[in-house]
Order: C-alpha cells, then structure tokens, then sequence
C-alpha cells in the first residue's frame, strides 16, 4: 500500500506539473502540498475480529 501512496503522489504531482490550465503559482502552491501531505493507513481494532467485519458488512 505504502508504494501505491508513493507511486500516486508522484503521478499527481506528474500531472500537476504538465497541467497547461493552472498558473505558475498554483502549480508551486499544489506541489507544496503534495510534499507536505501525510500518508497513513490503518484499520479500526474491530477489523481482525472476523464475526464483527461479517456483522459490519452484512447488508452490503
């Protein structure tokens, strides 16, 4: 997942980039919040108990 965010990130970033729409500055101000943004994956305790996922998702 970790390589995924990575790979994602530098696509945007990519696409920021060869935007021809978005002004000087505002592909600098994107860039910089790219770089600054935080990637963070988790999963609620719940999720390893399998009868509460089941549960959890019963309707779906």
């Amino acid at each position: 997942i970790e390589n995924m965010a990575k790979k994602l990130k530098r696509s945007l970033a990519h696409m920021i980039e060869r935007s021809n729409w978005l002004s000087r500055q505002a592909k600098k101000s994107l860039k910089a919040k790219l770089a600054d943004m935080k990637t963070l994956f988790g999963f609620p305790d719940w999720y390893e108990r399998r009868s509460q996922v089941a549960d959890y998702y019963k309707e779906v």
